[in-house]
């Protein structure tokens, strides 16, 4: 039993230290992190509620649980991503790292508030893929800066 206890909190120490420690390095809040990952588990609850709701329990399965729960988690890793290879190529992109963590927040607030209605109405609400969105724009704005750096390295 006490092993069991043990191993749990070493596990625990280690999925928090690969949490803080790549925030702290990069420069980004962490409460902005923890914000995010309250807001991941809210949608992820208010989803299923609202497939349960409006498909019936059988339309929840371990399988679609389990796709939605990494990509989610896969959310957490952008705005470090962004960071570290700013970082790493030399050029500072904490504002970009920033400012995806901020939109990928809202964005899951914007998730959060579709599955509310439609649980609410018991109807299925069109929503916008913000999230999609939002990683579309980082790639593209990488894109740009990377394409527009080559150009000014061919001109010297």
């Amino acid at each position: 039993m006490e092993i069991t206890q043990t191993t749990t909190m070493s596990i625990d120490g280690i999925i928090k230290n690969l949490t803080y420690i790549p925030v702290f390095i990069l420069g980004l809040p962490i409460e902005s992190f923890g914000i995010l990952t309250a807001f991941i588990i809210g949608d992820m609850v208010t989803g299923i509620a609202k497939s349960w709701i409006i498909n019936g329990k059988k339309s929840i399965t371990s399988r679609r649980f389990a796709i939605g729960l990494l990509s989610k988690l896969s959310m957490l890793c952008v705005p470090l991503l962004v960071a570290a290879a700013g970082r790493g190529a030399g050029i500072d992109l904490t504002f970009l790292a920033r400012g995806a963590l901020s939109l990928l927040i809202f964005s899951e607030g914007y998730s959060i508030i579709g599955n509310m209605i439609s649980i609410r109405t018991g109807k299925d609400t069109h929503e916008f893929d913000a999230v999609t969105h939002v990683l579309m724009t980082i790639q593209g704005f990488m894109l740009k800066y990377v394409t527009e750096t080559k150009e000014i390295k061919k001109e010297d």
